[in-house]
């Protein structure tokens, strides 16, 4: 284990979360110890730093490098401006982690006896589920978006152009990372783990689901219209800069983008949801 978390880069995106509030950064104060030292870059995308920084930085078992940008350009420039500094100190693993997600105690453990036994393999996740049991990671890929599964078998290798994780989990080799061309800046968010796995796949077949459950606050669950509204924008934006290579993608993520404001606007009975579809993807 040892070994394992001296290579480890730990990568925590934070936004106008206070530290106290971050379950994944939570997990990793309570986890750190004498004989479990952990490495944590935060990038805070908050307009001002969060509070409680200070409590990690008090911590001797934790190395963290901290770096605020309030212009909050998105989770896909913060990825790779870690995986620059995970290059830069000789970090040979990166595992981000969404500041919402509840991680079991022993997930650690289960990735290094993953990278252990599977050496051929260099992308490995765990199953992610909503608070409402639903598995959201991984998902079926096809037309450049995800289909939720029912059910999913862990501890297995699975074909990336069949299945694909999200981020929140991710753990992956750094000069995997950095072969591929790491993450898409233009796309900020939303879209932004497809593109990163579409990337990704050119150059490896096949990542490890791994035998552990985390839990997500996923957005998706946001009743607040105005809420939605401001998510969905992001979306369509996320959508409009997607890499396409042809007439064809152009064609699937018009069609992904319409109906899901379509859906939203018979969610919630607001048609500004096409307005915005208008203004943000197609103008």
């Amino acid at each position: 284990m040892e070994q394992f978390t001296r290579d480890l880069l730990i990568v925590v995106v934070l936004y106008n979360s206070p530290i106290e509030d971050s379950i994944a950064i939570q997990y990793i104060i309570q986890t750190a110890s004498k004989d479990n030292p952990l490495n944590l870059y935060i990038h805070d995308n908050s307009s001002c730093p969060v509070k409680g920084i200070d409590a990690i930085e008090s911590n001797e078992f934790i190395n963290l490098n901290y770096y605020h940008d309030p212009s909050n350009p998105g989770i896909s420039r913060a990825y790779n401006k870690a995986a620059n500094y995970a290059e830069e100190k000789g970090y040979k693993l990166l595992l981000f982690l969404d500041q919402d997600t509840n991680l079991p105690k022993d997930i650690l453990i289960k990735y290094e006896r993953a990278i252990n036994q599977h050496p051929d393999i260099y992308m490995f996740a765990p199953i992610l589920k909503t608070r409402t049991g639903e598995v959201i990671s991984p998902c079926r890929y096809r037309f450049h978006r995800g289909f939720t599964l029912k059910h999913i078998s862990a501890n297995k290798p699975l074909p990336l152009k069949k299945f694909s994780p999200i981020n929140s989990g991710l753990l992956v080799f750094v000069d995997q990372f950095k072969k591929c061309g790491g993450y898409n800046e233009k796309v900020r968010i939303d879209f932004s783990d497809f593109q990163f796995i579409e990337r990704f796949r050119v150059f490896n077949q096949y990542f490890f689901l791994i035998d552990a459950v985390c839990i997500q606050d996923f957005s998706n669950d946001e009743s607040d219209t105005d809420k939605l509204m401001r998510r969905f924008s992001l979306y369509c934006d996320g959508a409009k800069n997607c890499q396409k290579t042809g007439a064809g993608d152009s064609i699937v993520y018009f069609l992904i983008t319409f109906l899901r404001s379509l859906i939203l606007v018979r969610r919630t009975g607001n048609w500004r949801f096409f307005k915005i579809f208008y203004k943000n993807y197609l103008h």
